[in-house]
């Protein structure tokens, strides 16, 4: 099946898995027969794949609030979900973010409204599904138009620590529009200012060890290490957010898992929300921290791929191994 498809493919396991979010892009047939071999090797006659195309475009990450009737967009956001530099590597939880998206415009903010958000909400109404609060459509930008990858009941993390602070508005007020089923009647109003999410993760130790534990998210990776330079005084142009950060007994900040700390620069432009969140991220230490230097950068001219994941596309079906 894999060596008759006419494009690149993604191959995911049916359900969640400890491995990222289970999705592996392939570049080549042989690329997916290994991903098949590796699934099958770890799931043996319980797996069940999905096999769909590869989209081309660059990710968007859309949020609206919803009050089961109606839907409030809020602002858009870039995740960087590979691990590496240029957007190399593996899919992962999420390196950092940028708010708004680059190319968020009103025109791409209506579009994106009546292709993802609006049949959303009709759908849930269709199927009787009483849903209100946060959703989070994670999409691509296509030469078709925009295409949702998932749909989750949630803000993304890291894209939550660079939208929801941008938020003017009284928060309590539109949650209780959302109860009231009253949103049309409230505006969402926000600074304008943009902002840069940078995520430091725990990277591998002594990575001149064969012995070393890889670190996140290749692998093993050692927790419990000190963190360093927390104590800043706080400043309103960028904020440092605890993701996997314990105290011990004598009150020392230390790791506690794969992503450990965001750090979100604000500013005017986006080059200065991103100076300033690097600038911030010089004065923080952990052994092993690891981190993206290229989070906000200009785009390459190459772009973000990711799966197909809204439908099963046309010509692939679910297959079982």
């Amino acid at each position: 099946y894999l060596r008759q498809l006419p494009y690149q493919c993604v191959v995911k396991t049916d359900g969640l898995t400890p491995d990222g979010d289970g999705s592996v892009v392939c570049d080549s047939t042989a690329d997916a027969e290994a991903a098949v071999d590796r699934f099958a090797e770890e799931f043996g006659d319980t797996l069940a794949l999905i096999v769909e195309e590869r989209l081309t475009g660059q990710e968007i990450s859309v949020f609206a609030l919803l009050d089961g009737e109606h839907a409030m967009l809020f602002p858009t956001a870039l995740d960087y979900k590979r691990t590496l530099e240029g957007d190399a590597g593996k899919n992962c939880d999420g390196m950092g973010s940028v708010a708004p998206h680059p190319n968020d415009s009103p025109e791409l903010r209506d579009e994106l409204r009546a292709a993802l958000i609006d049949p959303l909400v009709r759908g849930l109404r269709a199927e009787g599904l009483d849903f209100t609060g946060f959703v989070y459509v994670g999409a691509i930008l296509t030469p078709r138009g925009p295409v949702a990858i998932e749909i989750n009941a949630r803000f993304g993390d890291s894209e939550a620590e660079v939208v929801l602070p941008g938020v003017s508005s009284d928060f309590t007020l539109l949650c209780e529009a959302v109860l009231a089923g009253e949103l049309p009647d409230h505006e969402l109003v926000t600074d304008g200012l943009d902002r840069c999410s940078v995520a430091l993760v725990q990277g591998c130790l002594d990575p001149a060890s064969p012995e070393a534990a890889v670190g996140w998210p290749f692998g093993p990776f050692a927790v419990d290490q000190p963190v360093t330079g927390l104590d800043r005084p706080a400043a309103d142009d960028v904020s440092v957010f605890c993701a996997n950060v314990r105290r011990d007994a004598t009150g020392t900040p230390r790791t506690a898992g794969g992503r450990v700390l965001h750090v979100v620069g604000t500013g005017a432009t986006p080059a200065l929300a991103r100076d300033r969140a690097y600038d911030r991220i010089g004065s923080i230490s952990f052994p092993g921290m690891r981190y993206r230097t290229d989070i906000g950068a200009a785009p390459a001219a190459t772009t973000v791929t990711y799966a197909e994941a809204a439908g099963v596309t046309a010509g692939t079906v679910p297959t079982r191994k």
